[in-house]
């Protein structure tokens, strides 16, 4: 089931801002918050396509760290949990997603190299020197894969279709002997871009690396204390607005649809003026409003006067219309006025601070304002494959380059 990016969750959050919330606390390593927005998922019945956004964001902000590579066991542990009959237990998501907060070994070479493949001009060939003459951008990329040259491989890739990425990666990693670790990557329900980045990522590193990233650390079988204490907490809370603790952080939503709602705009009527109509269109709410209405219609004003005596009660929480503007706005508030290309550059920025990214900080920095026109890496490199299939084509065979000092 394809959840609405604006589905209220079950303490009236945006679904898309719940996802990007939980996202950017396990990037952060936030691991009290990654389990608040986790708890709200799972409480809110919206698990359905959270292990494919586990995924991507493995293969962009994870990757093959140290100890990294246990993640993709944990995400299919959980998925096939939650396909069986008794379903993913509570408690286990809980550990996982504390684990994967805790993983501050991650990197962030998948978005680098997805970055890099986005600005390097359509028109670029190869300069690296190379003794073999490549008669096919296979050969190119393949010789590009075993002498661990990460970034030319994947820009020359570029131009290449998935089953053609496929089947360069997975020869590699057989004379590797990673084919293991290649088909565990093309079970990830991810796009095709993604697929072909985690595999020319795992074709091309190291062993020492790929060595490092199989280790798997030694992790706690129960959640710290001072973190169950703010679960128990959580739990305790029968009143709505309380529970709602944390508020979407600016940061963490700025690739969502409020970014682009004027500063003097709100969304703020989703939970207010057009709460039933959201709370009837909304997955979790649907269950929950069997017993009250027929079809988008109240049973009778008994019922729907039940609803809200048990929901919103007026003694203790009330209508999200009488909440102050505060309480909205954990969730629900003014928007940020801002394009997809600023927010995008905005959310890099955020996601690469602190890191070692002297060369990417540089490459944000330098390049247009209008470069980062969409946030959907699969729509930005079907474009790129149009562009510069023809223009790679056309330059082969890409003869020798020898390696020359200047002046000589």
């Amino acid at each position: 089931m394809t959840i609405p990016k604006d589905a209220l969750t079950i303490h009236l959050y945006q679904y898309e801002e719940v996802v990007a919330s939980f996202i950017w606390s396990l990037i952060r390593h936030r691991s009290r918050d990654a389990i608040f927005w986790a708890l709200e998922l799972f409480d809110s019945a919206m698990m359905d396509g959270i292990f494919s956004v586990l995924s991507e964001v493995w293969i962009q902000y994870i990757g093959f760290g140290e100890g990294c590579l246990s993640i993709l066991g944990d995400i299919e542990m959980c998925r096939s949990n939650t396909d069986s009959e008794n379903g993913l237990s509570r408690d286990t998501w809980l550990l996982c997603v504390y684990k994967w907060s805790t993983l501050k070994s991650a990197d962030i070479t998948g978005l680098q190299l997805l970055i890099r493949g986005h600005v390097t001009p359509s028109g670029w060939t190869i300069q690296f020197p190379h003794t073999k003459e490549y008669t096919s951008l296979e050969l190119a990329l393949s010789d590009c894969l075993m002498r661990g040259k990460m970034t030319e491989a994947w820009i020359i890739a570029r131009a290449m279709r998935h089953d053609e990425i496929v089947a360069v990666t997975q020869s590699v990693c057989e004379k590797r002997g990673r084919s293991q670790d290649a088909a565990l990557i093309q079970t990830l329900p991810v796009s095709n871009t993604l697929s072909s980045l985690a595999l020319i990522m795992l074709s091309s590193i190291s062993e020492v690396h790929l060595k490092a990233a199989h280790v798997i650390p030694p992790f706690a079988t129960t959640l710290p204390q001072e973190i169950q204490a703010a679960v128990d907490d959580w739990d305790s809370e029968s009143r709505m607005r309380s529970r709602r603790s944390l508020k979407t952080l600016a940061e963490a939503i700025a690739l969502c649809s409020r970014s682009l709602i004027p500063s003097d705009k709100t969304n703020a009527g989703d939970i207010c003026a057009n709460l039933e109509e959201n709370l009837m269109k909304s997955p979790c709410w649907q269950i929950v409003l069997e017993d009250y209405v027929d079809g988008t219609e109240w049973k009778s004003d008994l019922y729907k006067e039940m609803f809200y005596d048990t929901y919103f009660p007026f003694c203790t929480d009330d209508i999200p219309d009488e909440w102050s503007a505060k309480d909205r706005e954990q969730s629900h508030g003014p928007g940020f006025g801002k394009s997809i290309q600023t927010s995008m550059r905005q959310y890099i920025n955020s996601i690469i601070r602190n890191r070692s990214c002297i060369g990417l900080y540089s490459i944000i920095t330098n390049v247009s304002s209008e470069t980062f026109e969409s946030s959907d890496w699969s729509h930005i490199y079907t474009d790129l494959h149009t562009i510069c299939r023809p223009i790679l084509e056309n330059a082969l065979p890409f003869k020798p380059l020898e390696k020359r000092l200047d002046g000589m």
